[in-house]
């Protein structure tokens, strides 16, 4: 007998799958459903890689564009269509710190935005977040995926399994090493 939990998921990559049919079969319209449902997991992924808003705005659209001009190549192959995404989204980001390794640029500072909230929480908020995105950017490459796949984009084992190619035990193996790591790693500093 099938496990509960599991049927919305494969109710999902199913529905999924249908949506890629039709637009490999000329219903070009129908992709606009599946940007709408991957771009904010997506989006997530990549700002945690990046840590900046418009770069990670600017390759999250060129995911969906290369998925776009690419979809008719796309098999399922036992992966679901978000797996495909995050490997495209990987692969965008590569190429990002490549070409950020071989340019240098001025820092301009961001705009001040004018807010009602207490300066001092909004200080120790971005604080916060620079600290996690720093330990995180430390830990070793799988461990960094996991970690952004599990915990900061909210994929489940099963789907982080999938996408990264990895069974489910090395999936949790993974993510409590990579806690356990993050966590001294904040400890530090």
């Amino acid at each position: 007998m099938p496990r509960v939990d599991n049927a919305p998921k494969q109710n999902m990559d199913i529905c999924t799958d249908k949506l890629v049919y039709r637009v490999q079969c000329g219903q070009l319209d129908t992709f606009t459903v599946l940007y709408e449902e991957y771009f904010d997991r997506l989006f997530r992924y990549v700002y945690i890689s990046l840590g900046k808003v418009e770069q990670a705005e600017d390759i999250t659209q060129e995911v969906f564009v290369r998925a776009f001009e690419g979809i008719s190549t796309y098999r399922c192959r036992g992966r679901p269509f978000i797996a495909w995404l995050f490997r495209i989204a990987h692969n965008l980001i590569v190429d990002y710190h490549r070409r950020a390794d071989r340019v240098h640029f001025i820092a301009v500072p961001e705009p001040v935005m004018v807010s009602v909230e207490d300066p001092v929480s909004i200080a120790e908020n971005k604080l916060d977040s620079l600290k996690l995105r720093e330990a995180v950017a430390q830990l070793p490459q799988a461990q960094k995926e996991t970690i952004t796949l599990r915990l900061l984009v909210g994929l489940s084992i099963k789907e982080t399994a999938r996408i990264m190619g990895k069974s489910e035990g090395a999936v949790k193996a993974l993510q409590h090493d990579g806690t356990r790591n993050l966590r001294k790693l904040i400890e530090q500093s």
